[in-house]
């Protein structure tokens, strides 16, 4: 009837999936925000390897895409372990007019995290590969520092589980 009003709420709760601590790793989570996953961009470097020249008709095309020199991604998230959620604080990020969709998320969830500085990429044949998870004992650095977490649809090269201190 004239007058009436439907209220739709569309937040959603921070959800963790976590992955348990064993003799080999430490443990951590993904983080999950209703349909979407979160995950930690890093800088990425595109190296073009095929026989033939880049161009559109070239359906030939193979690209190598590895992590830029100096690209930080070795965190581990510094979670409040009587209530995670508050940990997490949604932020609306600027997006370029004009800009192509998955090129630049509108959201994020910024965190606190502390760098780990004794975890790196693995390698094979001089090829950085996704790293394995950290082994115990952590050692962080002293400093915690805010980082932003995008849905995994915005990245090419991602963290998406990440080590949890103060679990």
């Amino acid at each position: 009837e004239n007058g009436d009003r439907v209220d739709i709420d569309f937040s959603f709760p921070i959800r963790l999936e976590r992955y348990d601590a064993s003799c080999y790793t430490v443990p951590g989570v993904s983080v999950h925000r209703g349909p979407l996953t979160y995950c930690l961009p890093i800088p990425e470097e595109w190296t073009y390897i095929g026989d033939k020249p880049p161009a559109p008709d070239n359906l030939e095309e193979v690209w190598n895409v590895t992590p830029k020199d100096g690209a930080v991604w070795n965190y581990a998230l510094v979670l409040d372990k009587d209530d995670p959620n508050s940990s997490f604080e949604l932020v609306q990020l600027p997006v370029s007019d004009g800009a192509k969709p998955w090129t630049e998320p509108p959201v994020g969830l910024r965190v606190a995290a502390r760098r780990l500085p004794d975890w790196h990429t693995d390698t094979i044949n001089d090829k950085p590969q996704t790293p394995s998870l950290p082994r115990p004992p952590l050692k962080p650095a002293a400093e915690t520092e805010e980082i932003t977490l995008v849905p995994f649809g915005f990245t090419r090269i991602r963290m998406t589980y990440l080590p949890a201190l103060d679990m």
